[in-house]
């Protein structure tokens, strides 16, 4: 079986789960065709038709280059043979916990970088190009953003709502609406807007896995996710704030791990707003690790 990924970085994680998995089959190949780069540079390479013509299961993740509008492939679909599995993946996001992000002053520290988006919701303009070197004062600064809560839930129920129209688009297997709502205020379901955590993917695995092979995987398998910790999408990940957790009843870790491989490291809410508002922050906070 020739199973191709045409989608974006999910799929990543998706290849070392069916890879690592002890229960699957061993007679199947996994390619992956990164979406995002074809629909940026509007090209595909005649590798990439050869994997679309010759996969069994086409594994399809629609979207655009702004991620808001999803889109389908219909120019790829004649090169598809008649009897492949097709399964749609929609770009699962969620901004909902994010009413804003702040942009910060700087986006790169040595080999570490952030994100640099320069808005999620903009709720919180009084915080967003606010700068100091004292922890204390950050932390009051945080503890204190005054949240209008009508403003705040209509924000998050347009968030559930969108979210509710992606989960629709996708194979009614791969429909995740129902396990976010019922999981997000126990679970970490989200790094960031746009990057699920290894749990929410997992559960995508699961349902890929019982419709390919009838197998019946168990639900947030932790020992088997342990073997993945290093794969999560955490790269541009941002904790959430505290009063937004309180306000919605999350009961959620506070520490979050932030950055990939080497560059990995975990933080609460505190430690990434003091290390995203200064260069000089940051070199404090990394020597104060390398000092315990």
């Amino acid at each position: 079986m020739k199973i191709l990924f045409f989608t974006c970085c999910q799929a990543v994680v998706l290849k070392e789960m069916m890879a690592k998995h002890p229960l699957l089959p061993k007679n199947f190949i996994v390619d992956h065709i990164q979406a995002h780069d074809v629909v940026t540079t509007k090209e595909m390479t005649d590798e990439h038709r050869e994997l679309i013509k010759n996969c069994d299961v086409f594994i399809n993740q629609p979207l655009r280059t702004n991620f808001d509008t999803e889109y389908l492939y219909e120019k790829f679909k004649n090169l598809l043979k008649p009897e492949v599995i097709v399964i749609t993946l929609p770009m699962y996001r969620f901004k909902g916990f994010w009413p804003d992000l702040i942009p910060g002053p700087y986006s790169r520290y040595r080999d570490y970088k952030f994100d640099n988006l320069q808005e999620y919701g903009g709720i919180h303009q009084s915080f967003s190009f606010f700068v100091s070197s004292s922890r204390d004062v950050i932390n009051k600064k945080l503890d204190s953003i005054p949240v209008d809560e009508k403003v705040f839930n209509n924000f998050f129920d347009e968030s559930l709502t969108h979210f509710k129209s992606i989960s629709d688009s996708a194979s009614e297997e791969l429909q995740m609406y129902d396990f976010f709502v019922e999981n997000y205020k126990h679970k970490h379901l989200f790094h960031d807007y746009l990057h699920p955590t290894n749990l929410f993917i997992y559960e995508i695995f699961r349902r890929i896995v019982k419709k390919l092979w009838s197998i019946d995987l168990p639900c947030e398998d932790e020992e088997f996710l342990k073997k993945l910790k290093f794969d999560e999408l955490c790269e541009w990940a941002q904790p959430i704030l505290p009063l937004i957790k309180k306000h919605l009843g999350m009961t959620t870790s506070d520490v979050v791990p932030l950055f990939k491989g080497a560059q990995r490291i975990y933080v609460d809410c505190y430690d990434y707003y003091y290390i995203r508002m200064l260069p000089d922050n940051f070199y404090n906070y990394l020597k104060l690790k390398s000092d315990i």
